[in-house]
């Protein structure tokens, strides 16, 4: 790998800090997002759907013609 320049150097130093200092807000939103997707897969799993008895019109438009 290359040398880097000392303004490489400096903008390498400047993003490290800017995500340190960010880095607890991200885990943040991370940690939400996981809560939330939970949260939603549970709810997914109290939904009933029901299908259609086979044989059987539930409405007028699903009968066929004969």
């Amino acid at each position: 790998m290359a040398r880097l320049s000392p303004r490489q150097r400096a903008w390498r130093g400047r993003l490290e800090t800017a995500l340190r200092i960010v880095s607890p807000a991200l885990d943040l939103v991370v940690g939400t997002a996981e809560r939330v997707g939970r949260t939603g897969a549970s709810a997914e799993r109290w939904i009933v759907r029901r299908a259609p008895l086979r044989g059987r019109a539930t409405h007028p438009t699903d009968r066929k013609s004969a």
